[in-house]
């Protein structure tokens, strides 16, 4: 045996395998072909069938609503009501005749009615009544008279207002009677032609049962028995051992009438179809080769789509950094960047030189920024440094972090930089230096405060002495008058050493009660001795209806530091010359000062408002809005540390009021200071960090004039 003849062998037995496989799959798919279309056939016969009964049903609901509304409509007739009232006339009577007459023939205009009339409950003859049946005297309906049918004969007997449904009649000629008991001892009754929708009812039930059934009962055809169970009375269509049941509703009224058809289900394959599905069959096998193709294909296109999403996702990604980011493969050329990069920083595009992306962010020469970023590539260590940027509005810092990518085979392939402009942080580190220097330096003034204090007492002591031995000698006037002199610049300086140390003290949180009007005095104090206010004209705007005191409850040397801060801004924006106006005032909490307000204050009623107005140049709009921001400043570079504004807003935040500012470009500007009134009186035990001012010991006083 050679090893062709092997092959061959095995050829062939793959080719069996092969063609029993596809058979299987043909005998699969056929058999799920099968199924599928006999479930599909049978659903769709039952859905038509259930469509045709509940058409049967509606059609039959017709004359069933017909006679119920002629009966409702004929006992809640005004005329019949008046009619047995007692002791009516007989002229009251005869139109109340008329009117019923009238309504009669407005009933029965449809072809439908054939008998309406109202009787009495001993069933006399009618008090008036309608009759299609030729020979039927329209007052005399009843055959013999005086006798009922048994389903009148129930409607009598019934509670009042009880509408009552039922069919009637010959099989040939079946109508829908109904029957209404009035309270006052009348039956209201009529009858509608029903033929047509039962034989169409009966249409439906054509090679199988049907019936018409109520309150448990089959009410037509007469003697028939229900085709099926109910379940419930529950309409629907549902399919069982080969047969077709169907239940719908007709109407709720007379305890709910319901149509029940019974039939054997048609459903099956024709000839036609099974040649179909034989030759549905036979393409399965085409259908089976071409779906592995398209099975492939849809593989590919699955991962091309998952590729192009992934893609998506990672420049969006990209995207959502709000920092410059860039992706460089190992020539230093751009393949990757976000939003942020392509538009604002660099303008950078895929493809780009990082040369030339450097340039124009503002680097005049890149050749030393390039060799360093290429050592990321041949090292493979990260690297972070900042890039200084030419700008037109000054220069720009950039934080630098460039990463190395590697390969699978731990190379490196290309470089990620994250770029953060950290300018404002460098301005604000260097603001905040600044505001330290000032820190220090005043903590430093403080403690000269202190040593200059001690020699002052001395001196102003000795000058004390000096004129009191002055005093016991003649001719020493001139000799008194110097060291008068001396005494009263001594003193000067004590006054100017001793705010100093009051206004470097910390606060410590204590509130207390003041006089509103010692705030600007004591501002103004610090002032006193500067060039700042020399050729500035101070206008004090005092209210006569302040009384003794005008208080308010406090740190008095945190307010002082505002009034202090908002007096030397008025100086600066007047550039040493204008006119500078401080008020104190009452006011109300319902009518605010003019201009705009900043913050929101407490609900005291009563205000104490402090103002600083000043005729320099004036806040423009824009810059109105970010004078209470830290670091904010309108001031040139080294002249203010834009803290000023802020510390205070947050002091006057604390004490429970807001600030007004009433500005115009040229025209000066005013803040007020809308404090709550504290003049109500203490408790009886004042609550801890909350008591009045009191004169200074004597102890302070020592400590103020130098701790001697």
């Amino acid at each position: 045996m050679s090893a062709a003849s092997g092959r061959t062998r095995f050829g062939a037995s793959g080719v069996v395998f092969a063609v029993a496989v596809l058979l299987g799959l043909l005998a699969a798919v056929g058999g799920l072909l099968y199924s599928t279309g006999r479930r599909l056939l049978v659903d769709v016969e039952r859905t038509e069938r259930h469509a045709e009964v509940e058409a049967a049903a509606a059609s039959l609901a017709e004359p069933i609503e017909l006679a119920e509304r002629l009966v409702r409509t004929l006992a809640e007739a005004d005329a019949l009501e008046r009619l047995t009232r007692d002791g009516v006339s007989s002229a009251d009577a005869s139109a109340h005749y008329r009117q019923l007459d009238a309504i009669l023939s407005e009933l029965t205009r449809e072809e439908a009615v054939l008998r309406l009339e109202v009787l009495s409950l001993g069933f006399d003859p009618p008090l008036c009544g309608f009759s299609r049946e030729p020979g039927d005297p329209a007052l005399d309906l009843l055959e013999p008279p005086g006798k009922s049918s048994a389903f009148q004969a129930k409607a009598s007997a019934g509670s009042p207002r009880q509408l009552l449904v039922s069919l009637v009649g010959k099989v040939d000629a079946p109508r829908v009677a109904a029957a209404w008991r009035t309270g006052r001892g009348w039956l209201v009754y009529a009858e509608v032609d029903a033929r047509r929708p039962l034989e169409r009812c009966a249409q439906q039930g054509g090679g199988g049962t049907w019936a018409l059934a109520s309150q448990g009962a089959v009410r037509w055809p007469r003697g028939a028995s229900a085709p099926f169970d109910r379940e419930g009375g529950q309409a629907g269509t549902r399919v069982l051992a080969g047969e077709i049941l169907s239940q719908a509703l007709v109407t709720r009224a007379g305890g709910g009438w319901q149509l029940l058809v019974r039939v054997p289900q048609s459903s099956g394959f024709s000839l036609e179809t099974r040649l179909t599905l034989s030759a549905a069959a036979m393409m399965a096998l085409v259908v089976i080769g071409l779906g592995i193709y398209a099975l492939r294909v849809t593989n590919l296109q699955t991962s091309l789509d998952q590729s192009e999403r992934q893609e998506t996702e990672l420049q969006g990604t990209f995207d959502a950094i709000t920092d410059p980011l860039l992706v460089l493969d190992r020539e230093l050329k751009v393949v990757r960047t976000n939003r942020v990069a392509a538009e604002d920083h660099g303008r950078a595009a895929r493809g780009d030189d990082y040369a030339q992306v450097l340039v124009r962010r503002g680097l005049v020469d890149p050749g030393a920024f390039l060799e360093e970023t290429s050592q990321v590539v041949s090292g493979g260590l990260p690297r972070h440094t900042e890039l200084v940027l030419a700008d037109p509005a000054g220069e720009r810092v950039l934080l630098v972090a460039q990463y190395p990518v590697f390969a699978a085979d731990l190379t490196v392939s290309g470089v990620v930089e994250h770029a953060r402009d950290v300018t404002q942080t460098r301005r604000l580190q260097s603001q905040l230096v600044q505001s330290e220097k000032l820190s220090t330096l005043g903590e430093m003034a403080a403690g000269i405060a202190h040593e200059v204090n001690n020699p002052i007492a001395v001196i102003s002591m000795f000058a004390q002495l000096l004129r009191e031995e002055l005093d016991d000698l003649d001719g020493g006037s001139g000799a008194l008058e110097k060291v008068e002199l001396i005494e009263e610049q001594a003193a000067s300086v004590g006054e100017i050493v001793k705010g100093l140390l009051r206004f470097a003290r910390k606060s410590e949180g204590v509130k207390v009660r003041f006089d509103a009007r010692g705030v600007p005095e004591r501002a103004l104090a610090l002032l006193s001795h500067q060039k700042l206010l020399r050729d500035v004209t101070l206008i004090k705007e005092p209210d006569a209806s302040f009384g003794a005191l005008v208080k308010v409850l406090g740190d008095e040397g945190q307010l002082a530091q505002v009034v202090l801060n908002l007096i030397v801004n008025a100086c600066h924006a007047m550039e040493g010359k204008g006119e500078l106006t401080i008020g104190v005032s009452r006011g109300t909490l319902s009518e605010p000062p003019a201009g705009i307000a900043f913050g929101t204050p407490d609900e005291t009623p009563a205000r104490v408002r402090l103002s600083v107005g000043d005729t320099g140049a004036g806040i423009e709009p824009a810059a109105l809005e970010r004078i209470f921001e830290p670091f904010f400043t309108t001031k040139p570079t080294g002249e203010g540390t834009g803290l000023g504004l802020s510390v205070g807003f947050a002091i006057i935040r604390e004490h429970g009021g807001c600030i007004f500012v009433e500005t115009a470009p040229g025209e000066g500007t005013t803040f007020v200071l809308d404090l709550p009134d504290g003049a109500a009186p203490l408790a009886d035990s004042p609550s801890e960090g909350e008591t009045d001012a009191q004169a200074p010991s004597s102890s302070e006083g020592a400590a103020e004039k130098g701790d001697a």
